[in-house]
């Protein structure tokens, strides 16, 4: 005699799956916390949405003043020049002090204005003599080449910190001195400088940053002091650090 065993074989496979451990998210328990992390997500965007309707957000200054102060160190190298083609080759440490004021549009990140310096060259090393032996005006020791005016234009490629280049353009001058030799007169000089950095925050009132700069000199004695005057041209590179502000 025969016996069906698909009834038993069904109740068994429902005892099973009864027994056997569901996933936490389709148990009772699960469902109520989804629908809880529901109600809360919306709650959530319904509230920033209420704030930036109510409260809008400040924009920036399209553009403003600023003021800045810099000291500068490294190496140069000078070069003078006597009318007849006497000279001396040497190399310098120079440091420097500037200032700096002008207009910042922060909607193009760009910077110009009114530039003003003061730089320091002391002769280390051996000086190398051309062609014959010079007076010591060119021979002579530390000098200082003042720099009252220029103007100076500088870009920020990125928003906020970061990069930064620039580029200025300087008129200067080396008051005369008397040497053993000779009375000599002043110098006049124009030059140019290229600088790459990082600054910090750009809109925050406190601005530092540290930058590296090539910068050259060239220039001549004033001819109204001599038929022959003396030449010199110098190129320099240096590290600085600058603090911008505005006032």
């Amino acid at each position: 005699m025969s016996f069906s065993t698909a009834p038993r074989s069904r109740k068994k496979s429902a005892v099973v799956k009864r027994a056997l451990p569901q996933p936490w998210w389709r148990s009772h328990t699960g469902r109520r916390c989804r629908a809880t992390l529901c109600c809360w997500a919306l709650s959530a965007l319904a509230a920033e949405a209420n704030a930036t309707e109510t409260t809008p957000l400040p924009e920036p200054a399209s553009s403003g003043g600023t003021i800045e102060l810099r000291a500068l160190g490294g190496g140069s190298s000078v070069a003078w020049t006597q009318s007849g083609g006497a000279g001396v080759d040497q190399q310098a440490a120079v440091i420097g002090l500037g200032a700096r004021g002008g207009l910042s549009f922060r909607r193009t990140r760009l910077r110009l204005g009114l530039i003003a310096s003061v730089e320091c060259f002391s002769p280390v090393g051996h000086a190398e003599v051309r062609f014959a032996e010079p007076d010591d005006w060119l021979r002579g020791g530390s000098y200082t080449v003042w720099s009252p005016a220029g103007l100076f234009f500088e870009l920020s490629p990125f928003k906020g910190a970061g990069l930064f280049f620039g580029l200025s353009g300087s008129l200067g001058y080396i008051p005369s001195i008397e040497t053993a030799t000779r009375l000599a007169g002043a110098m006049f000089l124009a030059g140019y400088a290229f600088e790459v950095g990082y600054d910090t925050n750009h809109a925050a009132p406190h601005v530092f940053g540290a930058f590296l700069r090539y910068s050259a000199w060239s220039g001549i004695e004033s001819p109204l002091f001599t038929d022959f005057p003396d030449e010199l041209r110098s190129g320099a590179l240096t590290v600085g650090a600058r603090w911008s502000f505005s006032p």
